[in-house]
């Protein structure tokens, strides 16, 4: 019989022996691969899957002798037509940029290196797709949006799941991919004009101040009589105490492009997000 403080011992070793074989087997699956470069980029020789001699090539050499075989052949030969090429497989690539979200990209990026020989013109390939999957030089423009580009003059605005490094803390990052309906269901057009989106239909409103006489007046975006509704209401609806005196929905044409202005103005309220 076992005394139950050797028991607990005995579980306390295998926990703590599991605890290490997880540990390790999840830090190898994280590493980055040792034939990074020949995933992404080598791709097999055309025609790899044909096989090399026809079927019964050596009964065929037997029978013909060797006086009757071919003495020469071309220095293409068999192989015309059976070079190699590039090949841009990336999404392994991009796996393990987004398993490296959060960490310093300068310990990334020595983490690439590592595995790429610069003597290869094929594996320094990889560092090109590191650089165009990666921005790199990022700034901050003048109305808070997040920018990249080669110099001053071209900037271009980060898109959402765009991979950057943070320009003050030097983290990579993913910029944040939001949809632009979920993140808007109201655009503000001033105190005359708004749009609101009710069943996944898009509405224009018409607006106007809060009439002295509320009678036989109609809010017709709330469905309620004026008279019903107090200011508060009016407020937590319009944003002020305005009253919708029409709505109408508004066409296919039009819709996609108030969507291209809801993409902006989401765009807009990532970029101040971020920065924060």
């Amino acid at each position: 019989m076992f005394s139950c403080c050797a028991v607990a011992q005995w579980q306390s070793a295998v926990k703590t022996l599991i605890q290490s074989l997880v540990g390790i087997f999840f830090y190898k699956a994280s590493l980055m691969r040792d034939d990074m470069t020949k995933v992404i980029i080598d791709r097999p020789r055309f025609g790899h899957r044909d096989p090399s001699r026809k079927k019964g090539y050596r009964k065929y050499v037997q029978q013909t002798g060797l006086e009757q075989l071919p003495q020469r052949e071309t220095m293409l030969g068999r192989w015309r037509g059976k070079g190699r090429n590039f090949n841009d497989h990336l999404a392994p690539l991009w796996r393990f940029l987004q398993s490296r979200v959060g960490r310093p990209w300068n310990r990334v990026y020595q983490e690439i290196c590592q595995h790429v020989s610069l003597n290869s013109v094929v594996q320094k390939h990889l560092l090109t797709h590191v650089d165009r999957m990666v921005a790199i030089r990022v700034e901050v423009s003048e109305d808070g949006v997040l920018a990249w580009g080669p110099d001053e003059r071209r900037q271009y605005p980060l898109r959402p799941g765009d991979f950057y490094v943070c320009p003050r803390t030097g983290i990579l990052k993913r910029f944040p991919r939001q949809r632009g309906e979920t993140l808007l269901q109201e655009i503000d057009r001033g105190q005359t004009k708004q749009y609101r989106l009710r069943d996944g239909q898009w509405w224009e409103l018409r607006l106007q101040k809060r009439p002295a006489s509320s009678e036989d007046r109609y809010d017709l975006w709330l469905g309620r009589p004026l008279k019903q509704l107090t200011d508060h209401q009016l407020t937590a609806a319009y944003g002020a105490a305005l009253t919708a005196v029409s709505s109408r929905p508004l066409s296919p044409r039009e819709t996609r492009e108030l969507h291209r202005r809801i993409r902006k103005e989401g765009l807009r309220q990532a970029q101040r997000k971020v920065k924060r």
